[in-house]
């Protein structure tokens, strides 16, 4: 399993990983090579009635909750691809280096995961097309539980 660091030890001192602003929130740059196409890519996103959004804190069980929602929504059926490939990450939309499924084309109903706040995903989607009804799941876990996990 992949783990980011959240703080890279070079030359013996401590650096935090280097981030850019979207929607208000900090992501790392390795989402994205350009974060002016990804903020333009979410802004600009197309949403559908029965899209859904699996919005988390990372580290809080978002892998599980996505597996047992792709099951949900495919009458429990057992798929051996990776969730990254069956559920793509929002904001890695835009990176050229990361292997899923392109967003738009996916078969209704998209099932999207974002580590976006529930309200940027919100905000976003009710300032550009105005309310439209989806669905988004989002995902809370006790802060405590969230550290050990790390």
């Amino acid at each position: 399993m992949a783990s980011f660091p959240v703080f890279q030890e070079i030359e013996g001192e401590w650096t935090a990983t280097k981030t850019f602003e979207i929607f208000g929130l900090r992501i790392p740059v390795y989402f994205t090579s350009d974060p002016q196409l990804l903020y333009d890519f979410i802004a600009n996103f197309q949403t559908k009635a029965d899209d859904v959004f699996i919005v988390s804190y990372p580290k809080s069980g978002t892998t599980w909750v996505q597996e047992i929602v792709w099951q949900i929504y495919h009458n429990g059926a057992i798929n051996s691809k990776r969730i990254e490939d069956r559920i793509p990450f929002m904001e890695e939309a835009t990176n050229p280096k990361a292997s899923q499924p392109d967003i738009k084309t996916l078969p209704s109903p998209r099932l999207l995961k974002s580590h976006l706040s529930h309200d940027a995903i919100l905000k976003v989607q009710m300032r550009i097309q105005g309310v439209n009804i989806f669905t988004s799941l989002a995902i809370q876990r006790m802060p405590q539980c969230q550290v050990i996990n790390s």
